[in-house]
């Protein structure tokens, strides 16, 4: 297994992370309204997209803690 590097973020570099992690979830929730306003089985979202969107919930949230306490 490789060992995993530090490096040091920039407050410009989490508000680009963070907006790209926001730009997805918003996506993933987009898609999941519009497969299900549409009603039509073949536009509908695999089973996994609900926790999909809520991975990248957690990403926000780590990468917001991370931000505030320097981690």
């Amino acid at each position: 297994m490789t060992p995993m590097r530090q490096v040091t973020l920039t407050s410009d570099d989490f508000g680009k992370i963070r907006f790209r992690l926001v730009w997805e979830l918003a996506a993933q929730l987009d898609a999941a309204r519009e497969a299900d306003k549409q009603g039509h089985p073949d536009l509908k979202l695999g089973d996994g997209w609900r926790e999909q969107a809520e991975e990248t919930r957690r990403l926000i949230r780590e990468l917001d803690k991370a931000k505030l306490t320097g981690e």
